[in-house]
């Protein structure tokens, strides 16, 4: 970007999002930047009324402000009016994050009403209030290690790109966090690592093209402010998923036997398919998306054609839906798809398929796991 400077918050036609920024909030936003013909003019995030966020809704916000960045359109920053919500930002490395997908430091990305922001203290319990949780302390201290939100990672060379694998692997193997998550997860913890942040980060690190890649871990404990009972696990690059790459994958590896219940959006009739009998390969790219995750196994290979893996599809959903009861989420293009466990026994799964949501540079994955605190 060529921006030397923020200029004021009135200058500038505002992208405002507030209350809890979750995806809903950031969808209708990007819309109504589209609606309006923003996308080629100087753009004001402006959060003065959030509240709280989502960390998938915040890397939706860095893979839009990436997508500028890349047509050198400039975007700025409003930040929250409260305390927490500041401070939640920072404890996340939210400033950190858009410097990574800009190039730029984040003091020239915020509007000078809010250079305050940056003389800030850390407030010493940030989290008080919300200690009804069995282990809201050990939660507590994670937080404050800054164990959850936003880790970027630049993917321009073999040496960074190893370094992201090796620092995901050091952070999800340290003994506090293994710890707390042997207690409050349906599944062995040991396979949040092995498994699936594994899969998330070897996944990126295959797509063509990726230049730069944000992990996003939240989790809410049953029993606090707001809690939902939710381990969120989310990995966005700007590497994104080719039609032609995902149409390599199909029909690689052995068939599987899991049958997959389909709801589109707009659509009243389900659609039922089988691995062995995916959707049709030639219906664009919401086809080919869905078709990718059915036909997927644990053998496919790899996106390049370099050894196996594929996109990590097939060992994503298994784990995620059938070791931890939880749901995978792909975003894609126009095309949001998530999959979960179907009621009944036997490997079925319930797929929901959204188009035309607002457009995703790159590619977001993110796997949502159930908690318990008892």
């Amino acid at each position: 970007m060529a921006q030397r400077g923020a200029p004021r918050a009135r200058n500038m036609p505002s992208l405002r999002v507030g209350g809890h920024v979750s995806t809903p909030t950031v969808d209708a936003a990007l819309v109504e930047m589209a609606s309006f013909g923003l996308s080629a003019r100087t753009v004001l995030v402006d959060l003065t009324e959030a509240e709280s966020f989502d960390v998938v809704a915040l890397q939706q916000l860095l893979s839009a402000v990436a997508a500028r960045d890349r047509k050198r359109l400039e975007t700025c920053f409003r930040l929250p009016a409260g305390p927490a919500p500041r401070h939640q930002l920072r404890q996340w490395r939210f400033p950190t994050a858009v410097s990574a997908v800009t190039g730029m430091p984040f003091r020239l990305l915020v509007v000078p009403e809010d250079y305050a922001y940056f003389g800030e203290a850390w407030p010493t319990d940030p989290l008080s209030g919300a200690a009804d949780s069995p282990r809201s302390s050990v939660h507590a201290y994670l937080t404050s290690q800054q164990c959850f939100g936003l880790r970027p990672y630049e993917l321009k060379d073999s040496l960074t790109r190893r370094h992201m694998l090796e620092s995901e692997v050091a952070h999800w193997g340290g003994h506090a966090l293994s710890r707390l998550l042997e207690h409050i997860l349906c599944g062995p913890a040991a396979d949040v690592l092995r498994v699936l942040v594994q899969e998330l980060v070897s996944g990126a690190l295959q797509r063509t093209g990726a230049q730069t890649a944000v992990i996003g871990a939240q989790l809410e404990l049953p029993g606090t402010a707001g809690g939902t009972g939710t381990l969120t696990i989310s990995e966005w690059d700007d590497g994104g998923l080719r039609a032609d790459m995902l149409s390599k994958q199909i029909w690689t590896g052995p068939r599987g036997t899991d049958r997959f219940v389909v709801r589109r959006e707009g659509r009243d009739a389900e659609e039922t398919y089988h691995a062995q009998q995916p959707p049709r390969q030639d219906g664009g790219d919401a086809e080919m998306l869905l078709a990718s995750l059915i036909a997927s196994n644990p053998r496919d290979r790899g996106a390049v054609g370099d050894g196996e893996g594929s996109h990590r599809m097939y060992t994503l959903y298994k784990c995620a839906v059938d070791t931890f009861q939880g749901s995978l989420r792909i975003d894609s293009g126009r095309h949001r798809l998530r999959i979960r466990a179907a009621e009944g026994a036997g490997s079925r799964y319930e797929v929901d398929l959204a188009s035309g949501v607002p457009p995703q540079n790159g590619c977001l994955f993110s796997v949502q796991l159930p908690v318990h605190d008892a």
